[in-house]
């Protein structure tokens, strides 16, 4: 092979290098390579570089990227990448940077570790969009990943490379995220984010640890800081921590399906210390948290429902979190103060019983709590005090109808002491208006495991009104007005028990005005009603009180025309649900509940004073009404448990100026209820009845007063009572026309009952059954009236003649006995006589009227004799009407021969027969018998027989009858008048002979004047 020959310039370089010394030479090697690296580092490795990097990143990624220029300063081996934009699968920008500043520190090579003077970030830009629930425009680059090779065996724990960064920076970078998988697709957008790092190390040996500080701004102004230090490789930080203005409305956007509200509108702001630390030792690398003066604060919170847009139930002005600690080591976390400040809470309860506001606060499906570390120790919070002042909270139930709102306003509440081992009570306060004027308090500690409590309640002039669509529930009145208090100690569970509550305390309520709703007339009221001492022990089902007392109660009961009460249907019957109906179906009747046990119910004294009652019946014309007035007194010993009768001690007045009371002891707790009670009123107007008496007994009242003592007494099921009444100068008025009314002649009733003052005295005395269906005490006492009052006007003379008793009995008052033919009074009738005018002096409204009678047969027969006789006188006497003033009698008379001769010229005259012929036909008589009688028998049969024809001759004209009657009844009002003192006006002669019965007497009646 030919060697090739040097050319003259080749041969005159070779000359001018073997020249040159050995140190000329690696100088010339060396700028040569140096000049090569310069020109390969200026010019090739950024070419190189740029298309690397989109080339792999294609490879990597499977997307487009672009970088506008890649600057390399191999002198200071630093890197420049600027205007690098990675897209999505769609073209949009994904990802990237302005300018991307690395300077690689060349000693680094030396200190065996990545050493970089300076990394700088400028105008860095990421774009985060959240397709689906699972899915991230983001996505696609994990899966285009390299899979991780799989590790037979566990791979070691990883170890930090060491890295030095003395300055790292990055500034006005953007950070867009969206979410695409809610309706409104929100977006997140901050900027500029800054951060900076500085004398970063992941060496432990680097004394110098880092410094680092970052910020965030959104574009709603909001602001995030974080300024600290930290080392590696065990991690260690402290440093702080602040965020404000962050608007909590926009974020809830993100988390809008997993929120049960809405977030309308809130501002976040907060700050903290804290400290991080890991253990360099992977045995013992736990981190440790600890923060310190942390401050939280909410501002301006607005929460809707969902289901409601335009309405927000919770407004908050303000939540103060301060004094936040935590140590992760010692699992405790600390918080001195959460203050709300401000705000409206409105809640509705629905008809159905749902409560809108646990909607807003009802979390979805729950995630599966983590297990507890084996051993770990427990979470300890604790919290100094809390408070919630200057809120409203409004309450409504939509149950009732009218809706019920209670509203607390001003509502403060503190809680102090609070720890969630439960090992110490909280103390809590509550300060609240209620509706209005009312005013709540409560306080005292509570434990919540297990649940404790020793609570102070004051409530003051709670309006009771706005509750009526409750009490409409239960009991037809309207509520107009009345204010509740009380002032107690609330006690859960009771003292020495496992469960029940206690209150013990007083309660008041003022104020009360009721009407009813059938008439809208006022039902019952009062100014006070105060409840000492009550002590309530659900576990012992008793409830015991030292004293009620009403101040000015008032109570009304009235019945309406048509005959219905203000108390009829008072009670609310709720209407049987349509699935009560019996469907026809057979099933099981379940087995019944046990009855409950009775509460047993204790009160010492119910005292009233100043109080009234009211009565009106308007089924009476004209209207009748009453009231008791100024009633006052007590009821003691209220006790359903030991059998202990009730003692009740009442006064008042009917009408203002009739006083009435009520005395005596009842006991309704026991198995057969027993009472003995008296009342008594005195000097009460009658007028007042006068609707009563105009339809029962068919007369107004005129004037009167009543009195009245009652006694009832009720054992054993039988009821006697002893009823005590008088009525003084009591007159009937004008008649009323009333198909109810009694035709008894009351004012002869009253007249016969009646004494010489004018006063009416009447003992009644009922007995009854109470166990009887018919059972009726009011029935009892109108029976015993009406039987009193027959009894009077049936048998009159027989009732005023026990005015004047215990004198011989000279037989029946209503008849005087006169001898036949006689108008003349006996010794006995006298007595008669005399009693009855004492009765009638007794008795002054009553008048007698006197019927003269005649029994005609033997009146006839008696006058005739006194006719014959008196003619028999005048032949006698000689002559004269009045002849017979003298007159013997007939066995006298005859003796005389004169007599005789007129005698016997009398018969002849008057029978036509001579007395000669009849004297033999008596002889003939008397002597058939064998045996002639003697001249006197004969004379006395002749005498008998001429007296008994002249008699029978003897014509009596019927005025005689008229006339003796009238005598007769003359007579007995004569004697009357002037024996018995009686005024001639009481009494009257009655010649009506239809009233008149065939006797020998004076027919008495009585009537009223």
């Amino acid at each position: 092979m030919a060697v090739a020959t040097a050319t003259p310039w080749q041969r005159a370089k070779q000359t001018l290098w073997r020249r040159r010394s050995r140190p000329q030479r690696w100088a010339i090697v060396l700028t040569g390579l140096f000049t090569l690296y310069l020109l390969l580092g200026f010019l090739l490795a950024p070419v190189i570089i740029k298309q690397q990097l989109i080339a792999k990143t294609r490879q990597a990624t499977g997307r487009d990227i672009s970088v506008e220029e890649v600057k390399f300063d191999p002198l200071r081996l630093a890197l420049t990448v600027n205007g690098l934009n990675l897209q999505e699968e769609n073209g949009e920008s994904f990802a990237g940077w302005d300018s991307l500043y690395v300077d690689f520190e060349a000693a680094s090579l030396f200190r065996r570790a990545l050493a970089f003077a300076e990394i700088r970030l400028t105008r860095p830009r990421v774009r985060i969009h959240r397709l689906t629930a699972e899915t991230f425009n983001f996505t696609s680059l994990l899966s285009t990943a390299a899979p991780a090779q799989a590790a037979a065996e566990p791979a070691p724990a990883a170890v930090l490379p060491a890295i030095l960064i003395q300055q790292l920076g990055v500034s006005d970078g953007e950070l867009v995220y969206r979410d695409d998988t809610h309706a409104d697709a929100p977006v997140l957008k901050y900027r500029p984010v800054n951060f900076n790092l500085t004398a970063f190390s992941t060496r432990a040996q680097e004394k110098a640890r880092t410094q680092a500080e970052l910020t965030i701004k959104g574009e709603a102004g909001e602001q995030f800081h974080w300024q600290g230090d930290l080392s590696l490789p065990a991690l260690a930080s402290n440093g702080k921590i602040q965020a404000s203005g962050f608007d909590l409305a926009g974020l809830s956007r993100f988390a809008a399906e997993a929120l049960p509200f809405r977030l309308v509108r809130g501002k976040l702001d907060a700050h903290l210390d804290y400290r991080l630390a890991t253990s360099a030792d992977p045995a013992g690398s736990a981190l440790r948290v600890n923060v310190s003066d942390a401050a939280l604060t909410l501002g301006d919170i607005a929460i809707a429902d969902k289901a409601v847009p335009d309405a927000t139930p919770i407004a908050i002005a303000s939540v103060q979190v301060d004094g936040i600690g935590l140590d992760s080591a010692d699992r405790t976390i600390g918080i001195d103060r959460v203050a709300v400040s401000g705000g409206k809470i409105s809640g509705m309860v629905s008809a159905a019983g749902e409560f809108d506001l646990l909607r807003l606060f009802t979390p979805g499906a729950a995630a599966e709590p983590s297990p507890a570390t084996a051993g770990a120790k427990p979470w300890l919070t604790t919290l100094a005090t809390a408070s919630l002042d200057g809120f409203r909270i409004e309450l409504t139930d939509q149950g009732p109808s009218p809706p019920v709102t209670v509203a607390l306003d001003p509502l403060r509440v503190t809680l102090d002491n609070f720890r969630s081992d439960n090992s110490q009570p909280v103390q809590l306060a509550i300060d609240s208006g209620v509706n209005g004027d009312g005013r709540l308090r409560i306080a005292g500690p509570v434990s919540l495991a297990p649940v404790q409590a020793t609570l102070h309640i004051e409530a003051d002039k709670i309006p009771l009104a706005g509750f009526q669509p409750y009490l409409s529930r239960a009991i037809n009145i309207q509520l107009h007005s009345g204010v509740a208090s009380t002032a107690g100690t609330l006690t859960y569970p009771e003292t020495g028990q496992s469960s029940g509550l206690s209150y013990r305390g007083d309660i008041g309520i003022d104020d009360l005005h009721t009407t009813d709703n059938r008439f809208n007339r006022e039902f019952l009221s009062w100014k006070q009603l105060a409840v000492n001492d009550l002590n309530f022990q659900q576990a012992a089902n008793r409830v015991a009180i030292d004293s009620v007392e009403f101040h000015q109660l008032y109570g009304r009961f009235a019945i309406r025309a048509d005959g219905t009460t203000n108390v009829e249907k008072l009670l609310v019957t709720a209407p049987e649900s349509p699935g009560s109906a019996t469907s026809g179906m057979p099933s099981t009747p379940a087995t019944p509940p046990a009855p409950a046990s009775p509460m047993a119910i204790v009160i010492d004294r119910v005292a009233i004073a100043d109080s009234a009652a009211y009565f009106a019946d308007l089924t009476m014309t004209p209207d009748f009404r009453v009231g008791i007035f100024n009633l006052k007194g007590a009821i003691r010993n209220i006790d359903s448990g030991t059998g202990k009768p009730i003692a009740v001690d009442l006064v008042g007045q009917v009408d203002r100026y009739a006083p009435v009371t009520i005395a005596g002891v009842v006991d309704p707790f026991k198995a057969a209820p027993a009472l003995d009670m008296k009342l008594a009123f005195k000097n009460l107007e009658m007028t007042t009845l006068t609707p009563y008496s105009g339809v029962y007994a068919g007369h107004r009242i005129k004037q009167g007063q009543l009195s009245v003592d009652l006694h009832y007494q009720l054992e054993n099921g039988q009821m006697l009572g002893q009823n005590h009444i008088v009525m003084n100068q009591m007159e009937l008025g004008e008649r009323v026309e009333s198909p109810k009314a009694t035709d008894l002649p009351l004012r002869l009733a009253l007249a016969l009952l009646k004494d010489s003052k004018g006063v009416i005295d009447l003992g009644l005395e009922v007995k009854g059954n109470v166990n009887e269906p018919n059972f009726s005490v009011g029935g009892l006492v109108f029976m015993a009236f009406k039987n009193l009052i027959v009894k009077a006007v049936s048998a009159p003379f027989n009732l005023i003649a026990g005015l004047v008793g215990g004198g011989e009995d000279h037989g029946p008052l209503d008849a005087i006995a006169f001898a036949a033919g006689s108008e003349q009074l006996d010794a006995r009738e006298k007595a008669k006589l005399d009693q009855l005018g004492k009765a009638l002096a007794a008795r002054p409204q009553l008048r007698l009227d006197i019927t003269g009678n005649t029994l005609p047969m033997e009146d006839t027969k008696a006058l005739a004799q006194m006719e014959l006789d008196h003619r028999l006188g005048a032949l006698f006497g000689g002559g004269g009407a009045d002849g017979n003033s003298s007159w013997p009698g007939i066995s006298t008379a005859v003796a005389s021969k004169d007599f005789r001769q007129k005698f016997y010229a009398l018969y002849e005259s008057t029978t036509g027969e001579s007395a000669k012929t009849r004297r033999k036909l008596i002889d003939t008589a008397l002597g058939e018998g064998g045996q002639k009688p003697a001249d006197a028998e004969i004379d006395n049969a002749l005498h008998d027989h001429i007296q008994h024809e002249l008699l029978a001759r003897e014509k009596i004209p019927e005025k005689a009858l008229s006339a003796l009657a009238g005598q007769r009844a003359l007579t007995v009002k004569a004697y009357l008048v002037d024996s018995g003192g009686l005024t001639p006006e009481r009494v009257f002669l009655v010649t009506d002979g239809a009233t008149g019965q065939p006797a020998l007497s004076a027919k008495l009646t009585l009537n009223a004047l």
